[in-house]
């Protein structure tokens, strides 16, 4: 399976917190990080592709399946993290008030108070729940074939712990690349386990396409808080 993060859109430019409310179409270099994804996937023999329904998702997910000849399948579960209050341009937070609540949210997960709820969001194990919820939709009747899915770096960090718990925390010194993906196994869906290959690559990148506006201090970043103290399980 491949977990592939969308391209670039605005807020990642702009640092605007934008998870579900806030969804920008791709930027120019978004659309190429795209067609660079797709060209270099263009040759694996890729069985099923599923995006998120936002729209960031979808727009990445096109040119991958004009090459690979292949329907875009959406997963309502594939959407990124709800931060509620804080993505809602109604609440009274300011963009500092939004992104430190935010980083202590991810903080306190790391720390392992996975209850931890962004207002009027979600805590840690409903993303993670519900992503593992996207995974067994995908993958159900599968066995031995290669799915692919579109979707975000926040729900893809939240959710690995509990698909990977010997191996993840060695991958995660980095945030997923705009474009770029992981690859993994999945061996087993109830419960769900499976073995990571490779975390954030984005070596089929070049030229603009390479150029990530939202690191090293991107708010899931890896680089600005810590492991996970314990690995989680729902």
């Amino acid at each position: 399976m491949y977990l592939v993060r969308h391209g670039e859109n605005r807020a990642n430019v702009t640092r605007e917190l934008s998870c579900r409310l806030v969804d920008y179409p791709l930027t120019e270099r978004g659309r190429l990080q795209a067609r660079q994804t797709a060209q270099h996937f263009a040759a694996t023999p890729v069985d099923a592709l599923f995006a998120s329904p936002l729209r960031r998702a979808q727009e990445t997910a096109q040119p991958l399946a004009e090459l690979l000849g292949l329907p875009v399948q959406t997963l309502e579960e594939l959407r990124e993290i709800d931060v509620g209050e804080l993505e809602d341009p109604s609440s009274p937070y300011s963009l500092e008030e939004r992104r430190r609540r935010d980083n202590e949210v991810v903080t306190a997960w790391r720390a392992g108070r996975f209850e931890t709820r962004y207002p009027g969001g979600e805590n840690y194990l409903e993303a993670a729940t519900r992503f593992k919820t996207a995974l067994r939709r995908a993958l159900t009747g599968r066995s031995g074939e290669t799915v692919m899915l579109i979707g975000h770096s926040g729900l893809y960090q939240c959710a690995l712990p509990m698909l990977c718990p010997q191996g993840y925390l060695q991958h995660l010194s980095t945030n997923i690349p705009l474009g770029g993906y992981s690859h993994l196994s999945v061996h087993a869906l109830s419960p769900l386990r499976a073995t990571l290959h490779t975390w954030a690559v984005n070596d089929h990148l070049a030229g603009d396409a390479r150029l990530q506006p939202d690191r090293p201090d991107h708010l899931r970043s890896a680089h600005t808080i810590p492991p996970l103290s314990e690995v989680p399980h729902a």
